[in-house]
């Protein structure tokens, strides 16, 4: 963990989730074939979270899990469980006993488990739209988040960013505007599923076969970020996250604010409908990333489609802009929400999560 948080710090982030699998964590130490029913491996991490936190000067480790879990259809699906004291078993896809694939929780036990304990975790569906390859489906029972899955109310996030943009990203992405015009008040993430990959990514393709190495999914590729005056501490960038004031990126940074009678509004709050209010729009790059090329503001009202794109003015060649404008009508019920592009032909961009109407 301190080299991780030694290379995140070098990346220039400034904190970072760490979720592991649940099936490692429940490992007794020394024996992944076996399970440890005092969960040392567990304590000891959240021991270790605890005491970097305090040395490290203005950088957070924000603790969690990979916890496998059933599908509606009773396949392993990953679903991140961020911030919880509590842990929470899935070992249906280790491999630790082969055939032996069955979920250990289904989606719902888990949902009602966490929001039992009462301690304010974050719960969001990991890389929901992968499908994972066709041995992993054979051997682990590994299967991929469906839509019913997906509509929970007790979701915090879907992480639709993972490591890459890739299919899996395009079709989540537009999976997530289907369910903010239908309703549901769900967020994204952005995260690289390192798991411990600083440069480099290794990865199994045929279960105790086969692995390969890649340079997608390294630590720091793809962030989720929020803003803060001052740095946080764990449990105030829980709190952030929990209210969705969140944003996802390869490269650059937006804001997003709506000031509506005399009150601000971040992302993740909610505004009156049919009330004017007042939009602030701030973004930045860098040179690693490019100039600001495309800044579009998407609203979408509720049983509609899709979205309307409203392009916002963005000076060539410009790495920073602040921006306000009026919309004396206001919205209808819906939400709002906005999509910045920097670079040239490596593209790179950022996405908020919305500020809702109603």
């Amino acid at each position: 963990l301190r080299e991780t948080a030694r290379c995140a710090r070098a990346l220039g982030l400034h904190f970072i989730a760490v979720t592991d699998h649940s099936y490692d964590m429940d490992n007794l130490p020394g024996d992944y074939t076996r399970n440890d029913p005092e969960l040392r491996k567990w304590e000891q991490f959240r021991a270790e979270v605890a005491r970097l936190n305090h040395e490290l000067d203005g950088f957070t480790i924000l603790p969690g899990e990979e916890v496998s879990v059933g599908n509606q259809r009773r396949q392993n699906v990953h679903c991140l469980v961020l911030g919880s004291s509590e842990f929470y078993p899935g070992a249906g896809d280790s491999g630790d006993r082969p055939l032996f694939n069955r979920p250990t929780l289904a989606l719902p036990e888990l949902y009602a488990r966490v929001q039992a304990s009462g301690n304010g975790a974050v719960i969001a569906a990991a890389h929901p739209r992968e499908v994972p390859p066709r041995t992993h489906r054979w051997i682990l029972n590994r299967g991929h988040w469906r839509g019913a899955d997906l509509a929970h109310p007790a979701l915090d996030f879907w992480q639709i960013l993972n490591g890459r943009v890739d299919a899996s990203f395009r079709d989540g992405y537009r999976a997530w505007i289907g369910a903010l015009l239908s309703g549901q008040e769900v967020g994204i993430l952005g995260g690289t599923d390192a798991h411990g990959n600083f440069n480099n990514f290794r990865q199994l393709t045929v279960p105790f076969f086969k692995m390969v190495r890649e340079r997608d999914q390294c630590l720091g590729q793809m962030r989720s970020g929020v803003y803060a005056s001052q740095p946080l501490d764990a449990d105030r960038l829980l709190e952030k996250l929990k209210r969705k004031q969140a944003i996802v990126s390869n490269g650059p940074a937006a804001r997003l604010e709506v000031i509506q009678e005399g009150k601000t509004f971040p992302l993740g709050s909610h505004i009156r409908a049919e009330r004017g209010f007042r939009l602030h729009v701030s973004a930045a790059s860098s040179l690693e990333f490019g100039p600001l090329n495309e800044i579009t503001l998407h609203t979408g009202r509720l049983g509609e489609r899709q979205e309307q794109v409203l392009p916002l003015p963005c000076s060539p060649a410009a790495y920073r802009i602040d921006y306000e404008q009026e919309f004396s009508a206001g919205l209808p019920e819906g939400y709002l929400r906005l999509k910045v592009k920097a670079g040239g032909e490596n593209e790179t961009f950022c996405l908020t999560n919305p500020i809702w109407v109603g």
